[in-house]
């Protein structure tokens, strides 16, 4: 990242768990008496399988209001940490008698004072691929290690969704995992299954990474979230007054918190994401890593830009400063994918600028000779402020 906003990406990669300490990454304050653990293979980047260290802290930072500037970080962990769940469930061979039914998770930091008063039963590991999921509506943390369930009472979805709001649970952040799907997704309820026409689609795919999928979970989760505000919900909104084309406050981490969320779940069986990397040239924003054997190999480093007209707060940006991005962020990619022996190098620019500022892909190029002979992809995401301005871009030649 660049000062083009100063201070972007803070909210997760200031903290340290040592701050804390290992108890205040694994309790909530509603719930003191539970034990603390201690933090394992300090040099995994993935010790709590798709929940990192980093992410737990960002848990940490939640509940005890440090830093708050990311949207419910403990949703992405989540989301995450659901996907490998589920992926881990589908490769074991006795998941083909499983019920057909969908599986509801309710993500509570209180799943045991809320299972007690609906007589859900204590399961106390859930994250290992032996237990049935479908069927059941479960109630349990961000890092789905263990939980609660109750059995659903019939086989249609929308039976599934009145029983969550009949036990009064209807409002608590939810996912619902279909597996008569044709397709593998989490779909996640933001504002819970009472509010079922606001939800957020994440693909679970067996996949392997190469650069052609890679662009496709970029580009698709763009299309789907970012490109105008009619696309996207309130904790996807890219925007602080769309109107006025003033994005929001750190943007740059908005973008890489939930582009760390939808690689993870979409790569979940070899990839592992780590977001500002420290190295001895910079903080790579995102770096995506598999094992090999007793290593750890980085696959591909993603540098992220956003351009814009005006700050969060309205202040003019010289056009000029998103021609130095471009160019910082080039050269970023390179160093990042030379310090750690990367096979693949992106950078991603979100173009969040009025149209009289953006110049479309012509931006690039006074970088793209340089960006071909290091083999550094260069992606552009327009990410417009209305409906209206889409259709005037797309269809201008009419």
């Amino acid at each position: 990242m660049t000062p083009i906003e100063e201070g972007a990406g803070q909210a997760l990669a200031n903290s340290h768990p040592a701050e804390h300490g290992p108890a205040a990454l694994f309790q909530a304050p509603e719930q003191p008496q539970l034990p603390a653990r201690e933090l394992v293979a300090a040099d995994d980047p993935a010790p709590f399988g798709a929940t990192s260290v980093d992410q737990l802290t960002a848990i940490a930072q939640q509940f005890y209001g440090v830093d708050p500037d990311l949207d419910a970080p403990a949703i992405e962990i989540a989301l995450s940490a659901l996907a490998k769940v589920i992926g881990l469930r589908a490769q074991n061979a006795g998941a083909v008698h499983d019920e057909k039914n969908v599986a509801i998770f309710l993500i509570s930091d209180r799943p045991r004072e809320l299972a007690k008063t609906i007589g859900a039963k204590h399961h106390p590991i859930m994250d290992d691929g032996s237990q049935p999921l479908t069927g059941r509506i479960w109630i349990s943390p961000a890092t789905f290690v263990s939980g609660f369930s109750l059995n659903i009472d019939g086989e249609d979805a929308a039976v599934a969704f009145e029983q969550v709001g009949a036990l009064g649970l209807g409002s608590l952040a939810a996912c619902v995992f279909n597996p008569k799907a044709t397709e593998q997704e989490i779909r996640f309820y933001p504002k819970g299954l009472d509010d079922d026409a606001l939800v957020i689609k994440f693909s679970v795919s067996n996949i392997a990474l190469d650069f052609a999928a890679l662009d496709q979970v970029l580009d698709t989760f763009h299309a789907q979230n970012f490109i105008t505000p009619d696309a996207t919900h309130d904790i996807l909104d890219p925007w602080k007054v769309a109107a006025k084309y003033q994005p929001r406050t750190n943007t740059e981490a908005f973008f890489q918190a939930w582009l760390k969320t939808a690689l993870t779940i979409v790569f979940w069986r070899t990839i592992v994401v780590r977001f500002e990397v420290p190295g001895t040239e910079g903080r790579c924003d995102l770096l995506l890593m598999s094992r090999q054997g007793d290593a750890w190999q980085c696959q591909a480093v993603l540098e992220l830009k956003v351009l814009r007209s005006l700050t969060s707060t309205g202040k003019p940006v010289a056009q000029t400063v998103a021609s130095q991005a471009i160019a910082d962020g080039v050269l970023q990619v390179v160093s990042y994918k030379t310090q750690n022996a990367a096979k693949l190098g992106v950078l991603c620019c979100y173009d969040m600028r009025k149209p009289g500022h953006c110049n479309d892909d012509k931006c690039f190029d006074p970088v793209r000779a340089l960006a071909i002979a290091r083999n550094v992809h260069l992606r552009r995401y327009r990410v417009f402020n209305s409906s209206k301005e889409l259709r005037s871009t797309k269809y201008k030649k009419l």
